[in-house]
């Protein structure tokens, strides 16, 4: 009997590690001032990705993109006919659905009208734009390039370019931010009109210049309490605006959802390509090699190398399950790999149950049984009852609304102290 060839909906990331000028805040894995390897990197994508496709099919995978997410980095520094070869390898080799999602992160400092054009023509539909700040102090702080004028240009060149699913970053909790500088950047995302808004709090990475500032006391300790007041003003006024929150750090009006990360939240499949992108694929957790000159030279090797034969996958009667590992791939045949974890049946239980309660609309109880055989309540309980106790979680009705149920999420209280009990979840995978 011929085995059933399993198919497999992933989101799809693709890394673009440049950027103009390194933020004083970022620990992401992106470098300035390499922009001359850009043609040579796209070269070395494009077979990431074609490799994949030829290593999926030997294995009867068939895969589909069903989001696609260009993020860096500065996705923006590319051409449009670089954007053009990345999409064209991915179409053939992982197939997207034509209602794919595809957003591209750009900065204000370099998005243009006609770069919005031309990338819209391809299939990108949804922009991310890095805004951070309407203060121009405080961006001069965090290293950006722009200021609030230029964020204001660069939407005006989203929406000539005809982008009409547009996200704004910003950050909260800097040093030396006060409420009245971050209500005045509420205000200026605000009146630009975003149909989607992201707002995370400052945290100081280890490797980051702000990091030896704090240290060093040229720059104050972020206050977690006055971070924590910025984050209930901000309720207030996305819900003023029309704004609905549907994850812990994401507000979006109705039905412009960041799909791909609900991918990541949902705890689904997705492939990263490029060097330092992260995947998770039938119980593997793993990394690509971090240095963009490294990775370029190792893929103009593979390059040269057909796909390991026999299949890389072991065949098997039926669709490969869940619990089917990589460990029978040879990643490294496709790219060059920094790091391979396997993903636990535990961990993959309360992880799954973590990322579900970032979302506003929580976790239900019925759901998570046909996906893992039990309810979150009987592999978590003692977790999940002290943080109802400590008025972190609450348990509501799908159809009454009542505050007792089926579903399980966070209270207000418990998104802004969510830390606490994802900690006691994880404790018990």
């Amino acid at each position: 009997m011929t085995a059933q060839p399993h198919i497999l909906p992933l989101a799809l990331y693709v890394h673009i590690p440049f950027c103009r000028f390194k933020c004083f805040y970022c620990d992401f894995n992106t470098y300035a001032g390499i922009e001359k390897l850009i043609p040579d990197y796209v070269a070395a994508l494009t077979t990431e990705i074609r490799r994949w496709g030829e290593a999926l099919r030997q294995n009867d995978i068939w895969a589909s993109g069903e989001t696609i997410f260009f993020g860096g980095g500065t996705p923006s520094l590319l051409t449009p006919e670089q954007v053009e070869d990345i999409l064209a390898a991915i179409g053939s080799s992982i197939p997207r659905l034509r209602s794919a999602e595809i957003s591209m992160e750009v900065n204000p400092e370099s998005v243009t009208r006609d770069f919005v054009r031309d990338v819209m023509s391809l299939g990108v539909n949804r922009f991310s734009m890095g805004a951070q700040s309407f203060d121009n102090t405080e961006l001069q702080m965090l290293g950006r390039l722009h200021n609030s004028d230029g964020t204001e240009r660069a939407m005006d060149a989203l929406r000539s370019g005809g982008a009409d699913n547009v996200n704004l970053d910003l950050m909260y909790g800097l040093p030396r931010q006060t409420l009245k500088t971050w209500e005045s950047s509420l205000t200026g995302a605000l009146a630009l009109n975003p149909e989607h808004l992201s707002l995370y709090a400052l945290t100081v990475e280890e490797s980051t210049p702000f990091h030896g500032w704090v240290e060093s006391g040229r720059l104050p300790s972020p206050d977690p309490d006055l971070a924590a007041d910025m984050y209930e003003m901000a309720e207030q006024r996305m819900a003023q605006a029309g704004l609905e929150q549907y994850e812990i750090s994401n507000w979006a009006r109705p039905g412009r959802e960041c799909q791909h990360n609900l991918a990541y939240w949902f705890n689904n499949s997705f492939i990263g390509f490029g060097p330092g992108a992260h995947s998770h694929l039938f119980g593997t957790r793993f990394s690509v090699m971090r240095q963009p000159r490294a990775y370029i030279e190792h893929m103009a090797e593979l390059a040269k190398k057909p796909i390991t034969e026999p299949p890389l996958l072991p065949r098997i009667d039926g669709p490969v399950s869940a619990e089917d590992t990589l460990n029978n791939i040879v990643l490294n045949d496709i790219a060059p790999i920094d790091s391979i974890d396997p993903y636990t049946d535990s961990m993959r239980r309360a992880e799954t149950l973590v990322l579900g309660l970032r979302l506003n609309r929580g976790v239900t109880q019925e759901d998570y049984r046909e996906r893992f055989g039990a309810t979150p309540d009987e592999l978590f309980g003692p977790a999940i009852e002290e943080s109802i106790a400590d008025g972190l979680l609450e348990r509501v009705n799908a159809n009454l609304g009542e505050r007792s149920g089926n579903i399980l999420r966070l209270t207000p209280r418990g998104r802004l102290l969510s830390n606490e009990v994802f900690v006691r979840i994880m404790r018990n995978a």
